[in-house]
């Protein structure tokens, strides 16, 4: 036991205060374009060779939550963006796309099957941002993302889920700051 300090009584009640920041969040939109594919990483329970998006029920793709958070992170670090973070960005995780197979090649003579989102292919999401954060820098921060981590759980060091931005939305808010 440390000098000066003594143990509570058992019926000592213990009461921790935390601080919680709220925001005002406003919606956003935005479609990408991919210029890589977009490879699916779950597995097939029929194939083991064979990667699946998850689907919900009317079979839209549902994109899993840390691979924007992990490629927003990224971005954010690589293009030293400040007063952005991945949490003041939410995003509707349910799309639909069209979804082809694609047939990567792992080594000589070794290839696994992928449900892929092609090049080429449009998609548009919709999201709510924090209230600080300005259409300029949200499209700034997609663009990192599109340019050099991608939106793949394959990621940026194979190139995979590349795209350019074609269109974001941000809709006006209280306060803005870049």
């Amino acid at each position: 036991m440390i000098s000066g300090l003594t143990r509570p009584p058992f019926d000592a009640k213990v009461v921790f205060f935390t601080e919680v920041e709220v925001h005002a969040m406003k919606d956003a939109t935005f479609t990408i374009e991919f210029v890589s594919h977009c490879l699916a990483n779950g597995r097939d329970p029929q194939n083991k060779d064979h990667e699946v998006f998850a689907k919900d029920s009317r079979g839209r793709v549902i994109w899993q939550t840390n691979w924007w958070h992990s490629a927003f992170q990224r971005a954010i670090n690589e293009g030293k963006l400040r007063n952005i973070k991945p949490a003041q960005i939410n995003i509707c995780l349910v799309v639909e796309v069209e979804i082809s197979v694609y047939h990567r090649r792992i080594e000589e003579g070794w290839y696994r099957d992928h449900e892929a989102i092609c090049p080429g292919t449009q998609v548009s999401f919709k999201a709510v941002v924090d209230d600080g954060i300005t259409e300029s820098a949200f499209r700034t921060l997609l663009e990192r993302v599109g340019s050099f981590v991608g939106i793949s759980p394959w990621g940026y060091n194979l190139g995979y889920g590349r795209f350019e931005v074609l269109d974001v939305k941000v809709a006006p808010g209280v306060q803005q700051h870049d």
